[in-house]
């Protein structure tokens, strides 16, 4: 019991996931789908959320006394992947209050934490969803993987004819990736990607306004002009 315990700890601040059978404790790693450098694999939230009524209500009340919230850990992510579907509080604070606790600004950012936003991020869910999972969430994170960049990319271009729901997406791609805050210059991965698409790209507007955000990715954050400017000439193909 003693031995199960302190493994159990253990995990709860690694990327593994205890399995005990009778006789036997394994140890299984846990797979990212954000972190796949293998294939794109899709953010599906019906499919990675379960739907778990006791763990709906067990998060319920969490939240309702998250400010009694000790130690943030995984225990609590779990319980949110478990009951998010069937929690009667507000499932996009809830995701905020995550984000704010795991991700945001934070050095050492869980990674669990970040599945979560990922496919909470799913094109098919609900707009204010996918706005909690990307701009607290995605969009903060430091070393943002080839799988979010890709998909930020589809959502930008989902959402270009929105002007309220690209603006907080280009944010996220410009402002972070494109900052100081993220150390690891990924700018060479977004102009590949953003290339990547483009090629696929059938939309005569989207590769437009694609070679107009290549143009702005060229530049290194202290000498990049102002993104206004950039944003006048997207107005101008999407015709707001």
């Amino acid at each position: 019991i003693c031995m199960k315990y302190i493994l159990t700890v253990i995990i709860l601040f690694t990327n593994f996931n205890l399995i005990f059978t009778n006789n036997n404790i394994i140890i299984k790693k846990l797979n990212f789908d954000w972190l796949n450098y293998d294939e794109f694999i899709e953010p599906n939230f019906e499919k990675y959320f379960l739907k778990e009524n006791k763990a709906g209500e067990k998060l319920s009340l969490l939240f309702k006394n998250k400010k009694n919230v000790i130690k943030y850990d995984n225990e609590i992510l779990y319980i949110v992947k478990k009951g998010l579907k069937t929690t009667d509080q507000n499932k996009s604070k809830i995701l905020d209050w995550i984000c704010n606790n795991y991700i945001w600004e934070i050095e050492n950012q869980n990674k669990l934490a970040i599945e979560i936003m990922y496919h909470a991020c799913d094109i098919k869910n609900d707009n204010n969803l996918i706005k909690a999972a990307y701009y607290n969430g995605l969009a903060m994170v430091n070393n943002k993987s080839p799988n979010i960049i890709k998909h930020v990319i589809r959502l930008l271009f989902i959402y270009i004819y929105k002007k309220e729901k690209f603006d907080y997406l280009y944010w996220g791609l410009i402002e972070r990736t494109h900052s100081g805050f993220d150390k690891s210059n990924q700018l060479h991965t977004l102009r590949m990607e953003l290339k990547k698409y483009l090629e696929n790209s059938k939309n005569k507007k989207e590769k437009e306004i694609g070679k107009i955000l290549l143009r702005l990715f060229g530049f290194s954050y202290n000498k990049r002009p102002k993104s206004f400017l950039y944003w006048k000439e997207i107005e101008k193909i999407v015709n707001f």
